[in-house]
C-alpha cells in the first residue's frame, strides 16, 4: 500500500490515500479509538533499526533488482550459503552517488541488457526504449573505479 516515497497509494481504503505513511499511522490510532477497538498503547522495547542522524526508522522496502542469475554457477552454493547466514549490513555501504550498475531493461520486450557501454537498441527487439537500472554499485566496489572514472 506504499509508493517508494512512504505514501499510501490506490491500493489503500481512499480515505487514507495519499498520506505519508507516518501521519496515517496517528490517524489509524484515532480511527481505532473512535470504533472503541483500541484498549490500550503501551511502550515495547524493539530492535527496528533507525538513523543515527535523524532518528527516524529505516524501513524495509522490497523492490526488484536487476541481477537474475549466477555467473558463473558454481558460485551458486557460495551465495546461498550466504544468504543462510545473513547478518546485519551497514546501510551506507550502498550510496546514492555511486557508479550506475551497466544495467538497462527494455520497456518493451522486458529483455535484461548488461552493457560495458550504453546501449542505444535493445538486443532483442530493437527498441531504443531502454531504462537504466538506478540502483548504484556498493562504496567499496566504486571506490575502486574512482581511479579509472577520473583519470581515464
Amino acid at each position: 500500500v506504499f509508493d517508494e516515497d512512504g505514501n499510501i497509494n490506490e491500493n489503500a481504503p481512499e480515505k487514507y490515500q495519499g498520506m505519508f505513511k507516518d501521519d496515517l499511522r496517528k490517524v489509524i490510532v484515532e480511527d481505532l479509538k473512535a470504533e472503541g477497538y483500541l484498549i490500550s498503547i503501551d511502550d515495547h522495547e524493539h530492535s527496528v533499526g533507525e538513523c543515527y542522524r535523524c532518528k527516524s526508522v529505516i524501513e524495509p522496502h522490497v523492490s526488484e533488482q536487476w541481477f537474475t542469475k549466477i555467473f558463473p554457477s558454481n558460485w551458486e552454493k557460495v551465495y546461498y550459503e550466504w544468504l543462510d547466514n545473513i547478518r546485519d549490513w551497514c546501510i551506507s555501504r550502498q550510496i546514492w552517488w555511486g557508479h550506475r550498475i551497466p544495467a538497462w531493461t527494455c520497456e518493451d520486450c522486458g529483455e535484461l541488457i548488461v552493457a560495458n557501454e550504453d546501449p542505444t537498441k535493445c538486443t532483442k527487439c530493437g527498441s531504443s526504449k531502454l531504462t537504466q537500472e538506478e540502483d548504484v554499485l556498493d562504496t567499496w566496489f566504486s571506490s575502486a573505479l574512482w581511479p579509472f572514472s577520473t583519470l581515464g
